[in-house]
């Protein structure tokens, strides 16, 4: 009986390791699965972490070559700004320039004006001084033929004249008057023109 029961004890045993050992494979077989699982999921995590800093440096050396170009942007900035403010510069140069030719260029114009106004001015005086002349050339003429006529007068009035030298002496007389006259006329032409400005009697010699 002893026996019986210690056989039966002893396949309960073994009956019960072999459930035990059948777990345990089972729990063995479950880690495995689990362990291939998180090492796949560790995998993927690896490649994407890979990824990631991939993704990490070609976005760095990205920031990096903007900041590059951003600098570069600026520094052409700077020098637009620099330039600008040089071409407003010159500008305002060019400008203050500009009127200071243009006020120049007005006065010049202005005395150039005053020139002409003073040459036509000239030119009309020059142009009435030659007329004067002329009159006065015509004027000298006439009391040259006049004095001529005068002497030649006088010569006949003394040769035809029977009381001789009285009459030659009241010609004589008579030609020295006239040619006093006629030297006032040549000397003072106002006094023939207008001889009531000068106070003098006119002889309406010249008319």
């Amino acid at each position: 009986m002893i026996c019986n029961y210690n056989a039966r004890f002893l396949r309960n045993s073994e009956q019960a390791e072999q459930e035990n050992l059948a777990d345990a494979e089972e729990k063995v077989t479950q880690l495995v699965n689990q362990k291939a699982d998180y090492e796949e999921q560790l995998k993927e995590l690896e490649e994407r972490l890979a990824q990631a800093e991939a993704a990490n440096e070609e976005m760095t050396v990205n920031n990096r070559q903007l900041d590059e170009k951003l600098d570069s942007l600026k520094k052409e900035l700077e020098d637009v700004e620099l330039n600008l403010k040089r071409a407003e510069q010159e500008k305002q140069t060019k400008d203050s320039q500009i009127r200071t030719l243009t006020d120049e260029l007005t006065r010049q114009e202005e005395a150039m004006g005053k020139v002409n106004r003073e040459k036509r001015s000239l030119e009309d005086l020059l142009k009435k001084t030659q007329d004067d002349l002329a009159s006065e050339e015509d004027k000298c003429n006439n009391l040259t033929k006049a004095k001529q006529k005068l002497e030649q007068s006088v010569d006949e009035v003394t040769t035809a004249s029977p009381f001789g030298g009285v009459t030659w002496w009241l010609g004589r007389r008579s030609l020295a008057g006239g040619l006093f006259l006629i030297t006032l006329c040549v000397m003072c032409p106002l006094w023939v023109n207008q001889p009531g400005q000068l106070g003098l009697p006119s002889f309406g010699v010249g008319k």
